[in-house]
């Protein structure tokens, strides 16, 4: 019979065990994220999954086909297509679509976690990295047997004692070659286990990597050997001094120093690889690495971009390139040359020239005009990350060569759309996070111009400029986090996503909690109309989509499913070509960003994208409400509904109304 004390230890060894893989998960979920692009995306390609899966495929125009293996009767090989460019798929025929995790997922039939599922498998069966667990579930279980092993020979309860256990991978470089080898069955795994297998990177051992490749690609690249080798040949000075005097009042021996270039569209046709059209009529800012000094990239400026143009008629306004990319070919047949994209997050502008300075103040500007007009100004402690951010490598470079003592000023646009704005708080809380506590957030005074070149261009004096910047700087917010307590009322309310909470001024914290409260209360009442909420919306200054979403979460009464319009699916939306990569930020036709909070909290986003598409707004109002009250659930229930409850769909008259298959929203 156990006794008192050993239920006790025993219930406190269980809980260490569910709090040890609660941690671990979310360190598994950030490491995979880590050695997607770097180990996994290279080698998910269309042929690679044609050839694993064993697929009737061609290759045609560019890309490999294959006879649909998801609708039943597919026999057409052009009908499904894989976008290497895109690591995207899409058929024709049924719409079936998505990245390349996705199509292993469904190949491998994952339902639940199913894009983490995916990378493991990626991860072991198309690169043959030796990962140590074959699942997620195989992962949990051996991190418990980790525990439970230390826990036998210590007894000991304390959670500390147990941080340093990690069996995720670490050491050594994985082949670029390796052969893809098909997975028969799951009883294959042991097989496999017996033979040798090529050891992970830790994610320390990732990021340095991406730096080193980084530098390898610099010294490497035959684009940036060939402008800076030849830069007479290829700045069109006179446009260069003409466009950075008028849009960034810079001019003179600034430009020469940092050796900016403008490289004249007329110009390409002297590039060794001619078909290559990512310098056009761009303002070259040479980046340098800041350990050896050497050019490590091009930060680009489109001088012709138009905000108000369509996206789709332009160049983006920023790029940042290391080299000529693949060669193209589009459906008509045209080649051109892609870009490979430069790590920019590795970097900052103007480091090399400054690492070696004693300084207590830095000044951080979101772009390098802004920073360049500091440094003319006498200002001459200043970076860019040539971003509204700050990456954790940029972050380490600050701890690196100037330590956490030194004062830093977030200078950031005070632009309208508020985006330097929200950033700079966000990197505020990264910095402090760090071991940074000297920070100020500097920002220009409303209807000045959002960035110091937008004051220096409207009132043509340095002298007063250099005044106005002493002004921002005795105003800037000497930056002090929200407590623990106010920000996790925010992330557990459902109204904000954990980047929105990050975003909040502090000094605003007690106001959006006061918002949040006057919301939920509103929410409560049932006898509110939604235009009665709109109403409140305003009040409160919150967005319309999440005020519906606490009225849709805490009404027990639904909108007939007749009286919604229908929506396009996402299929319909985006196709393959136009589709975004596994990188790009997902975006939904029927889910608000307070029922995407409550739905991560059980899903993973490839579920999730698939509920946006498959499912009803009615369906996801009903599933929230379930996860917020902890109600049991299937999915099934909702994509098959008839399993569960016989239907009851009627019309005004209470007549059943028959529903024809194509009439079917999912």
């Amino acid at each position: 019979m156990i006794n008192f004390s050993e239920r006790m230890m025993a219930m406190g060894i269980n809980e260490i065990i569910e709090n040890k893989i609660k941690y671990e998960m979310g360190q598994l979920y950030n490491y995979l994220n880590e050695i997607e692009n770097t180990y996994i995306s290279p080698q998910l390609t269309g042929k690679n999954l044609v050839k694993f899966y064993n697929l009737n495929g061609t290759y045609q125009y560019g890309h490999w086909r294959c006879v649909c293996p998801f609708h039943h009767g597919a026999s057409n090989k052009t009908e499904f297509i894989f976008n290497d460019d895109a690591k995207s798929f899409i058929c024709f025929a049924c719409k079936t679509s998505g990245t390349y995790l996705k199509f292993i997922s469904l190949m491998q039939g994952y339902s639940l976690n199913a894009l983490n599922e995916a990378k493991i498998f990626a991860a072991i069966h198309f690169t043959n990295l030796n990962l140590g667990f074959n699942s997620i579930n195989d992962y949990k279980e051996k991190i418990r047997q980790e525990v439970m092993q230390r826990y036998k020979a210590t007894k000991s309860l304390n959670i500390k004692d147990y941080y340093d256990i990690s069996i995720l991978p670490c050491q050594s470089i994985p082949s670029e070659n390796t052969e893809l080898k098909k997975q028969v069955n799951v009883s294959k795994y042991e097989e496999k286990a017996n033979k040798p297998h090529i050891e992970l990177p830790s994610r320390k051992d990732i990021k340095l990597n991406t730096y080193a490749q980084a530098i390898e690609g610099a010294k490497h690249s035959i684009l940036l050997h060939e402008i800076l080798q030849n830069k007479e040949q290829f700045n069109s000075i006179d446009k260069l001094q003409d466009f950075m005097q008028k849009k960034y009042s810079l001019s003179g021996d600034i430009l020469e120093k940092y050796e900016l270039m403008y490289f004249d569209g007329k110009s390409q046709n002297k590039l060794t690889k001619p078909n290559f059209y990512g310098l056009n009529d761009r303002i070259i800012f040479p980046i340098k690495d800041h350990d050896s000094g050497i050019v490590a990239g091009f930060h680009c400026r489109h001088v012709l971009y138009k905000k108000k143009e369509s996206k789709s008629k332009q160049w983006g306004k920023y790029s940042n390139i290391l080299d000529y990319g693949e060669l193209k070919t589009k459906e008509n047949g045209y080649q051109y040359y892609s870009i490979k994209p430069l790590s920019i997050g590795q970097f900052l502008f103007n480091l090399y020239e400054i690492k070696e300075n004693k300084l207590s103040k830095l000044w951080i500007t979101e772009g390098i005009a802004d920073c360049l007009k500091l440094i003319t100004l006498g200002y001459i402690n200043a970076v860019s990350p040539c971003q509204s951010n700050l990456t954790d490598e940029q972050i380490n470079l600050l701890k690196h060569y100037f330590g956490c003592n030194t004062e830093i000023l977030l200078f950031f646009d005070n632009d309208n759309n508020r985006v330097g704005q929200l950033n700079s708080i966000q990197i505020a809380y990264k910095l402090w996070n760090n071991g940074f506590r000297k920070i100020k957030v500097v920002r220009t005074f409303p209807g000045q111009g959002k960035d110091l070149t937008d004051v220096a261009v409207t009132i043509q004096d340095d002298s007063q400029l250099r005044i106005l910047i002493d002004l921002w700087e005795k105003s800037a917010y000497t930056f002090s986090p929200a407590s623990k307590e106010d920000l996790n009322i925010l992330l557990n309310s459902g109204f904000y996503t954990n980047a929105e909470v990050y975003s909040i001024d502090p000094r605003n914290i007690e106001e959006e909690i006061t918002k949040v409260k006057f919301l939920k209360k509103l929410g409560q009442n049932s006898n509110l109309n939604i235009e009665e909420l709109n109403q409140a919306k305003d009040i409160a200054s919150i967005a319309e989509p999440k005020i519906k979403n606490a009225k849709d979460n805490t009404s027990s009464s639904k909108t007939k499913l007749n009286n919604i319009e229908p929506l396009p699916s996402r299929n319909e939306v985006a196709s393959c070509e136009t589709g975004s990569s596994q990188n790009s930020e997902y975006y939904f036709i029927n889910i608000s960003e307070a029922q995407l909070y409550w739905l991560k909290q059980r899903f993973d986003m490839d579920t999730i994208e698939e509920i946006d598409d498959k499912f009803t707004r009615e369906d996801i109002i009903d599933i929230v409400g379930k996860i917020i009250n902890d109600i049991p659930f299937e999915l099934d229930e909702y994509l098959h509904p008839e399993k569960y409850t016989p239907s009851t769909l009627t019309d005004e008259n209470l007549n059943p109304i028959l529903i024809e298959p194509e009439d079917i929203p999912f």
